[in-house]
């Protein structure tokens, strides 16, 4: 998925970014490495408060700013075709 971008998130939630950019920083490569469910990312960098929005409408949020990355998308390409 990619870094989410928490300048956005902080910006659309009305969320201290500083905080968010330190929590953020702190966590994401555990999570990136496969160590950490997005759950268990999202209750230590946003959800560790109470917030007037949901896990549901974040996550929403988070898979909206998902774009294609097409350089990664034609290495996987070329990845499987060498393979056939």
């Amino acid at each position: 998925m990619g870094s989410p971008c928490p300048q956005t998130a902080a910006a659309h939630f009305k969320l201290e970014l500083a905080e968010l950019e330190d929590r953020h920083h702190l966590t994401f490569d555990t999570y990136e490495e496969g160590k950490l469910t997005l759950e268990e990312y999202l209750g230590r960098v946003v959800f560790h408060q109470k917030r007037p929005f949901t896990r549901a409408e974040f996550r929403h949020f988070m898979f909206a700013q998902s774009k294609p990355y097409p350089e990664m998308i034609e290495l996987i390409r070329k990845l499987r075709q060498s393979t056939d």
